[in-house]
């Protein structure tokens, strides 16, 4: 088998990069979902799983935004570090 197409290795890089932002977006949403659980829950045993469900999504989305900095310096597509400013 031949080298990898540099168009085809650049489109899959741009989709790997893709795949963890929408999954950050993922988890902030998933975040604000868990908040609105808080401010709805009268039982403080209900209301502090929400909390903690709300701040393990906040932890997942920063572990991500992590991976997504690591990929993109070690692939050389600072590009994405810009774009996931807007995360």
């Amino acid at each position: 088998m031949g080298e990898p197409n540099d168009a085809h290795e650049d489109y899959v890089t741009k989709e790997l990069l893709m795949i963890l932002k929408r999954s950050i977006k993922e988890e902030k949403d998933a975040h604000q979902r868990y908040l609105r659980g808080v401010e709805l829950a009268i039982n403080p045993e209900v209301r502090e799983m929400f909390e903690n469900l709300a701040n393990e999504e906040l932890k997942h989305a920063s572990v991500l935004r992590h991976k997504v900095k690591e990929l993109a310096k070690k692939l050389g597509r600072e590009e994405f570090l810009i774009e996931l400013e807007k995360t």
